[in-house]
């Protein structure tokens, strides 16, 4: 099966008029449909609709149950409406599969109850189809079956992805007899439910994510709100492999069905303002911290809006303070649960024999901000989501789970800052720890001519590091490293003491003998980590795994901790391991609190991100990451003489010309008092010490002016000949076709001179794309810095006007 895109591929089923059709034995929605011989051939477990019975309730839709449907006899069960009731023999139209046609029924309108069902039979699969396709289907059925046109249409298109089902109207679910998946099945669109009074009652958004996965097995799951203490936030999509499937992300709660909503200036946790409800707590219906609650129809209007939600407790809410005006009792307010403006999507897969090699994969999230929103409503949403092979993860799950090293590193989010000398004898402030055997802590105090350290925090594992080392971070001991001769849960007690006096200082206790993890064991603990649904926090907050941001990152054989989120600062923090192997010192570089990055030799990396006119293109697209130059001269002494129409002479007073330029050279030149000398030349002859001649070669005219200005003298311009393709770090130039997004790339930031830059000097980068049938030319500018994490982005213009019959 696949998608549907074309209405002609739906069907209500075939007509069978079954001129002695009874109902017998009906208990409950569980009927025996029975004939002399008419009914078609129906297969078992097949939906099919009964009509025009004088008795209503047995008019509708239904599943065969019994397993072996005859001409004869179909033992079924109801699934729409009222139960059915026993009747004698009756003249009915019956809509599916027919012997003759075999056109299986696909869809069902219920017109009583308002509800439309998408049934996974004939040329309907768990592929689904089209919002587009339903809505184009439905206005056919309308026009065409004279049992729907009395009944008010369904839906309203607004765009080809995005939908209103009106006036009550809604996609129908069902999880028995049989699963009817309707909201599910609708793809690559979003829609609002509006109920007969025009309130809206429910919206969904369609995830649909842009880039291939590893396995098409591998399951994506997403999470609404962004409570790091929730471990039931991650919800699985319901099929696996690349997403495009319908998240409902508003849901109507209405008025208080107790006494009323009061609402609180002030009176929540830490002055924030508080909205309680007396019926049924918020939790319960489904508000998530991080989401938010929407607001109408409140007594005081000014209390209407939409509100973030900062703490969920029973049938209080708490949110910014200054956001509501006291009011008590409001019986008039309705309200929604609110999760439009906080999802994100994940897919993150375990290790599996089914790669070549056998492998795990790599890891992709996307919140709103990777695709340009603040808030999504009823229409489909494209995310940047993919996911290769990870060769870096070769342990299967079980080992990790139970063998060491693995079982010895753990992950802490400290609610304070770490702090510890890393590359030049300044202390670098992380606020995220991965224990590699080790034990590291913020909160070492000790009263000075004495011998003992006590940890405020604790959990200090007793007797672990006897006689091992507990090295001071901070103070007047930093570096310091003290024989440890007992522990308990909070002290430390050391045999060549005393510790000098200090108060609240980060330390790390190693153990006599070491664990011994390396770098790919550290990242395959923590990738492991990534994907539970459970606290992975080794100390006494919560962090849910499953939602939790990425840790570390392998560049190359470099591994790079990330800076992440740390819900127990409520800051991005910086990433730092204790207990690595001194062998992997040089191929692991640390990220800090203010994102700076600390070792040697350091491998820039990033990715870029391109819009879906470039990811669909069939031509395909291209793109390529150009120097914008690979270095500049700069001085005061460059000046340009005898002018002529777009040909000078570059004059220098304090650069030898020689050193920097030859004949056929292309150059900008930028920065002279007057901007219209700036541009793009080529040298055209001999290059002397203090003078060379040029050509203007960008159309515009050459001017003289005398040296005095601070000019920047580009080489290797974009816009030139001389313009160099960029090289990753493996010496291969950055560029290639478009299939999906981000792309990633990585750079020698201290090692690659290319056209004679300067290594370890921050790169300025121009970077192209162009399509055909799709995309536009499009191109961005940006820079390479001594960092991981960049990205930059390319959002071509629809091609309106290529063609090439």
């Amino acid at each position: 099966m696949a998608l549907i895109t074309d209405p002609d591929n739906l069907t209500q089923g075939t007509l069978t008029n079954v001129t002695d059709c009874a109902w017998t034995s009906s208990s409950g929605a569980n009927t025996t449909l029975t004939s002399t011989g008419n009914f078609p051939g129906l297969d078992a477990d097949m939906f099919f609709e009964v009509r025009d019975s004088p008795i209503p309730g047995n008019n509708g839709l239904y599943v065969e149950q019994g397993g072996t449907p005859t001409a004869s006899e179909i033992i079924c069960t109801k699934i729409d409406g009222v139960n059915p009731t026993d009747d004698t023999s009756e003249s009915v139209n019956l809509y599916g599969k027919n012997d003759a046609t075999a056109d299986e029924k696909s869809v069902h309108v219920d017109t009583n109850a308002k509800g439309i069902y998408l049934l996974e039979q004939g040329n309907l699969s768990t592929d689904g189809v089209t919002g587009q396709a339903l809505y184009s289907f439905l206005k056919e059925e309308w026009k065409s079956d004279a049992s729907l046109i009395p009944h008010q249409f369904p839906m309203v298109a607004v765009t080809p992805e995005q939908f209103e089902f009106v006036d009550g109207w809604n996609p129908e679910d069902v999880a028995s007899p049989e699963v009817v998946q309707t909201r599910k099945l609708i793809r690559s669109a979003g829609w609002t439910e509006i109920d007969a009074s025009s309130v809206d009652q429910a919206q969904y958004m369609g995830v649909v994510t842009l880039g291939t996965f590893a396995e098409a097995t591998d399951q994506a799951h997403y999470q609404l709100g962004n409570d790091p203490t929730d471990t039931s936030a991650a919800v699985d999509f319901t099929f696996a492999g690349p997403v495009n499937e319908a998240v409902q992300t508003l849901d109507y709660v209405g008025v208080d069905p107790g006494t009323g909503y009061t609402f609180g200036d002030g009176t929540g946790s830490g002055g924030n303002d508080q909205l309680t409800r007396t019926a049924t707590n918020w939790d319960t219906l489904g508000m998530k911290g991080g989401g938010s609650v929407t607001l109408e129809n409140c007594n005081t209007a000014g209390n209407d809006g939409t509100y973030e939600i900062l703490v969920i407790s029973t049938t209080t809410l708490d949110v910014a303070a200054g956001s509501f005006t006291t009011d008590s009792l409001d019986t008039t307010a309705t309200a929604w649960v609110d999760d439009r403006s906080a999802v994100t999507v994940f897919c993150r897969e375990p290790f599996t024999t089914s790669l070549d090699p056998d492998s795990g994969k790599t890891y992709a999230s996307a919140a709103l901000t990777d695709i340009g929103v603040t808030a999504v409503d009823n229409k489909a949403f494209r995310f940047p989501l993919g996911t290769v092979a990870d060769l870096k993860v070769e342990t299967a799950d079980a080992t990790i789970a139970g063998t060491s090293p693995y079982t010895q590193i753990v992950i802490k989010y400290f609610d304070g800052v770490y702090s510890r000398d890393v590359d030049t004898g300044t202390n670098r402030d992380f606020g995220i720890a991965i224990d590699v055997g080790t034990h590291s802590g913020i909160d070492g105090s000790a009263p000075g001519a004495a011998s003992v350290l006590t940890s405020d925090d604790g959990g200090i594992p007793t007797s672990t590091y006897d006689g091992g080392t507990l090295t001071m971070l901070e103070g007047a001991d930093e570096g310091t490293a003290f024989t440890v001769s007992s522990t308990t849960g909070t002290t430390v007690t050391v045999s060549d003491g005393p510790i000098a006096s200090t108060s609240g200082s980060s330390f790390v206790l190693q153990r006599s003998s070491p664990i011994v993890a390396t770098a790919e064991e550290i990242y395959e603990k923590v990738q492991w980590s990534l994907r539970q649904n459970s606290d992975i926090d080794d100390s006494a907050a919560t962090v849910t795994g499953s939602t939790g941001e990425e840790l570390l990152a392998f560049v190359g054989d470099t591994l790079i901790t990330q800076e992440a989120s740390n819900p127990n600062t409520g800051t991005a923090d910086g990433v730092i391991i204790e207990g690595f192997d001194s062998n992997d010192t040089n191929r692991i570089t640390f990220t800090d609190n203010a994102g700076a990055t600390f070792t040697y030799p350091f491998v820039a990396a990033g990715s870029i991100n391109f819009n879906s006119y470039l990811v669909d293109d069939t031509g395909p697209a291209s793109y390529w990451m150009f120097f914008t130059y690979t270095h500049t001269v700069q001085n005061t002494g460059f000046g340009t003489s005898a002018s002529s129409t777009n040909t000078c002479t570059l004059d220098s007073s304090t650069t030898d010309l020689t050193t920097i330029l030859s004949e056929n050279d292309y150059l900008n030149m930028r920065g002279y008092t007057d901007g219209d000398i700036d541009g793009v030349y080529v040298v055209t002859g001999t290059v002397l010490s203090g003078s060379c001649p040029l050509r203007r070669v960008d159309g515009e005219d050459c001017i003289d002016e005398a040296a005095g200005a601070t000019v920047n003298v580009d080489l290797n311009p974009i816009d030139s000949p001389d313009a160099l393709l960029v090289d990753n770090n493996a010496g291969t130039d950055i560029t290639g076709t478009i299939s999906s997004s981000p792309v990633a790339f990585d750079f020698d930031y201290d090692g690659n001179v290319q056209g004679g830059r300067t290594a370890a000097a921050d790169a300025a980068i121009t970077i192209r794309a162009i399509g055909e049938e799709l995309a536009q030319f499009v191109e961005t500018t940006g820079t390479i810095t001594r960092d991981t994490g960049l990205t930059f982005s390319l959002v071509a213009g629809l091609e309106r006007n290529f063609e090439n019959p």
